[in-house]
């Protein structure tokens, strides 16, 4: 009797081993699942911040973009102010960010706040942007500063990939010329322009003007019927040159 109730006691301890070693086995592999995923969380994240980061300014800034877009018809339009929350929430993630200043700059030039236009372009030129270089220096065509928006135009040249930027740097070029009576050259740069997109108004519109004050008047009146067929009323410079153009083609 005692010695069944040895073995019955042994038997209940090697079954009480049996669950025990189990149950640390399961143990240790719980740890060492948990460790794995807390890792795999750790690691993921290492690399997901970093993308979502670099990601979400460039979001930021096309939200923004598709708003003004929207919008600019009416830039004294509240509702034109949420891209420009868009693009200060893009620059707060990425300082510096060259598109989002120079989208910045074309909205203040939308509203007519040209001294804030202008700082946003030059924080954006000296990125390296070249679309900036350009719209500056419409900005000193404007002003009358001639030469310094043909150093503007010539330096951003040298930095442009993009044929739609080298048209309008060429149009500039060729109206900052024009302003300085240098009519062989601005000749020169318009017909450039036109050579790369001849559908688009204001190198016509600038082009007729060259051509009146050359004494041809004939040819300029073709370049007037591709600046009022071209151009776009919504274009700052050219909605005042197609009232000229529908003057002229009224004569």
């Amino acid at each position: 009797m005692e010695k069944q109730t040895i073995q019955l006691e042994l038997q209940t301890t090697q079954k009480a081993n049996q669950i025990l070693s189990k149950a640390q086995t399961k143990a240790r592999k719980l740890v060492r699942f948990g460790f794995v995923t807390m890792a795999l969380t750790v690691f993921l994240g290492f690399f997901t911040v970093p993308i979502v980061m670099t990601r979400l300014p460039i979001i930021l800034n096309s939200q923004g973009l598709k708003i003004y877009v929207n919008e600019r018809a009416n830039c004294q339009n509240k509702r034109i102010n949420r891209a420009l929350e868009k693009y200060n929430l893009a620059l707060m993630l990425k300082p510096g960010y060259p598109q989002a200043l120079y989208n910045k700059g074309l909205l203040f030039q939308c509203q007519g706040d040209i001294n804030n236009a202008r700082v946003q372009y030059e924080a954006a030129m000296f990125r390296g942007f070249p679309k900036a270089y350009n719209n500056l220096a419409r900005l000193y065509i404007l002003d009358k500063k001639y030469s310094r928006a043909i150093d503007l135009l010539e330096a951003g040249l040298k930095l442009n990939k993009r044929p739609r930027t080298k048209l309008t740097m060429l149009k500039n070029l060729g109206w900052a010329k024009f302003k300085q009576k240098h009519y062989t050259e601005a000749e020169k740069y318009l017909r450039a322009s036109i050579a790369i997109d001849n559908r688009q108004g204001y190198s016509h519109c600038l082009l007729a003007q060259l051509l009146e004050e050359k004494g041809k008047n004939q040819a300029a009146l073709m370049e007037w019927k591709d600046c009022l067929k071209f151009g776009s009323p919504y274009h700052p410079d050219e909605k005042n040159w197609i009232e000229i153009a529908k003057e002229r083609l009224n004569k």
